[in-house]
């Protein structure tokens, strides 16, 4: 007799959250609301389909399911007519949660394989075990990579390598290796060829450079490069690529299949320097500035050099946390009078410097 059986729940968790959950280990803290969606492959959904499966998807997590024959050994015959790799799109509907982790995306996209050991997570106050998807337990900056969908345009590479595809005398005088494949780009058409290769290497990373094919002079290269398809789902931040060898489906007793196979993704958070000024009429020697209720050290008060009877009061707060879900607020406290004045420091907020430069006029 068949059973609908899962073969895959892949969850997603985030330290940025809330500081009651810091460290993510709890799924689903945030009962409501999606902060990601993991949606699978548009030809694994069509698998899954002719294959009798299910495909569940929750704002905590995304779960595959076959129909198991638990008369026979092994009872999961269909999963041998899986693709080798099981691809699922992380996307963000909202950017703010993609800020708050601190990864930089910046033309990049995270592309992670569950190589990390397993850890205990908490899910619906049971305690289960997943395998993190990334190079370690927690995202970081080393799983983002740039990008090239497989049909690109001759204005998405320059886009790419910042440089003319031509010179002076010739308008396309380029060559484009793609690991061992060499391929002169000189006329339109030749685009036609890159456009195969890169198929070849659809949904994998390669070692991608481009050159000058009349001197061989080099323009850009990059040493890895993931290679999409054409047209991402909206809002994609990255891709998780699972190894359907990897999945443990062997087991004849069909209750422990709810805790097998078990993946996650599992966001960062950061902390950052926040440098307040803040212009105000408001601020008297015995005033003190505070941010989320905490008094800002060695904070200073000069008449203000543009505004006349105003004072411009700096200040800066270093290894502040961002949560997604703190009241970020900056007060000024003149004896019993608190004045309240709302910020989101992801708004001026600069990777570059890991810096958010705060000014109010109040």
């Amino acid at each position: 007799m068949k059973k609908l059986t899962p073969i895959l729940t892949l969850f997603h968790t985030a330290n940025f959250w809330a500081d009651a959950n810091s460290t993510g280990k709890e799924i689903d803290f945030i009962k409501e609301g999606s902060l990601f969606q993991l949606l699978p492959e548009p030809s694994l959904a069509q698998r899954m389909e002719s294959l009798g499966g299910y495909v569940v998807q929750t704002g905590h997590f995304t779960r595959l399911l076959l129909p198991f024959d638990f008369g026979i050994t092994p009872p999961a015959q269909a999963v041998d007519k899986l693709p080798a790799q099981l691809l699922f799109y992380i996307t963000a509907p909202d950017a703010a949660p993609v800020k708050a982790s601190g990864l930089n995306l910046n033309n990049q996209l995270l592309f992670v394989k569950p190589t990390a050991p397993a850890a205990d997570y908490t899910y619906n106050k049971r305690t289960i075990s997943c395998k993190p998807c990334g190079a370690a337990a927690v995202l970081a900056a080393g799983d983002l990579v740039p990008y090239i969908p497989a049909d690109v345009s001759l204005s998405g590479i320059h886009s790419l390598i910042q440089k003319p595809l031509g010179t002076a005398t010739q308008p396309l005088d380029l060559k484009v290796t793609i690991d061992a494949t060499v391929i002169p780009v000189v006329k339109d058409e030749d685009l036609k060829a890159v456009h195969k290769a890169l198929h070849e290497v659809r949904f994998k990373t390669a070692a991608i450079s481009f050159n000058r094919a009349s001197d061989n002079s080099a323009l850009k290269s990059f040493a890895k490069m993931l290679v999409t398809p054409g047209l991402l789902p909206a809002g994609t931040i990255g891709l998780v690529s699972i190894p359907t060898a990897g999945l443990t489906v062997n087991d004849t007793n069909p209750l422990k299949y709810a805790d097998l196979n078990n993946y996650i993704i599992h966001f960062p958070s950061f902390q950052a320097t926040i440098s307040l000024t803040v212009n105000t009429r408001q601020f008297d020697g015995a005033a003190k500035l505070q941010l989320d209720g905490v008094d800002v050290p060695g904070v200073v008060a000069i008449d203000h050099p543009q505004m006349p009877n105003y004072k411009k009061v700096t200040g800066t707060v270093n290894n502040y946390k961002i949560y997604l879900n703190k009241l970020d607020q900056v007060t000024i406290v003149t004896g019993a009078k608190k004045n309240h004045m709302p910020v989101n420091p992801l708004n001026t907020y600069n990777p570059a410097t890991n810096t958010a430069n705060i000014t109010i006029t109040k």
